[in-house]
């Protein structure tokens, strides 16, 4: 079995900790007729430490930055949606 290239989410928080940490943007799309975007995070060892690092909830981060990640992640999304 190949692993998958790209792991795919709905959840904004996660995407804003990954944004966070890497200081890289996810990219997102959304499925037509679908009301949530979808997140995509590449599948590397830096993705699988961050998500669980969250998951455990040992993961350090600075709150400014994961609040302005967040906001910015939620304006692009409600963009993608219109």
């Amino acid at each position: 079995m190949a692993r998958q290239s790209e792991i795919e989410t709905n959840d904004i928080d996660l995407a804003a900790v990954y944004m966070t940490v890497t200081r890289r943007n996810p990219e997102m799309y959304i499925e037509p007729g679908d009301k949530l975007v979808t997140f995509q995070l590449p599948a590397d060892e830096t993705t699988r430490n961050v998500m669980l690092a969250y998951a455990a909830g040992t993961l350090e981060l600075n709150v400014k930055r994961f609040a302005a990640c967040r906001a910015r992640l939620y304006r692009k999304a409600r963009e993608v949606c219109q």
